[in-house]
């Protein structure tokens, strides 16, 4: 994310540099992992139909408040058609809470579920990781190094939210946040 990190900081330079800054409000929305992303996150790409790889190789997992896209249209269309004093010079995360945040394995064991047969998650060393995701899925080998990163933040508990901003947001339009559950049986084509 340090395409997002530059911009923050690029935000609170030039408004801090004087008369070239001077008036300009911002707000800055941190989202979620979106829900309907979990097979990027899954082993590069996961695919729900047809998939025939039991065994997905990882090198770190963590929990991920996991959001949808549907959740956080509603939020941000809330945010910006509010009057601009409400949330100017605020910056928060748009995300489900900690509390419902599922790790990768956990994700595993409901995709097991679903499709009626078994997947699991194998964490693996870095490197290792990073030769599967070159040399058995055919990614660029500097990609597999770049998103390997991902896991790591995972491990550090970069992906598990505690902001009850989505959840204050919804309740103004009396909505809940989706369940994750809920998409990912829509995503492989089994509802309760």
């Amino acid at each position: 994310m340090v395409a997002h990190n530059r911009t923050e900081k690029f935000l609170a330079d030039f408004t801090s540099q004087g008369a070239e800054g001077e008036g300009l409000t911002y707000t800055i929305i941190r989202e979620g992992l979106y829900s309907e992303s979990w097979p990027l996150y899954f082993g590069q790409y996961f695919e729900s139909g047809g998939q025939d790889r039991d065994v997905i190789p990882l090198c770190g997992d963590g929990k991920i408040s996991w959001t949808s896209i549907p959740d956080l249209g509603l939020a941000n269309a809330l945010i910006v058609s509010a009057d601009s004093s409400e949330y100017a010079g605020k910056t928060f995360y748009l995300s489900t809470r900690k509390s419902t945040a599922v790790t990768l394995q956990e994700l595993a064991v409901l995709v097991s579920e679903i499709r009626g047969r078994k997947v699991e998650v194998k964490l693996v060393p870095q490197e290792e990781y990073e030769r599967y995701c070159a040399q058995e899925r055919g990614q660029d080998e500097g990609m597999a190094k770049w998103w390997s990163k991902s896991y790591l933040a995972l491990e550090d508990g970069e992906c598990a939210i505690e902001d009850g901003m989505l959840e204050e947001l919804l309740a103004r339009k009396g909505q809940k946040a989706k369940p994750f559950e809920e998409t990912l049986r829509e995503m492989l084509g089994r509802k309760e």
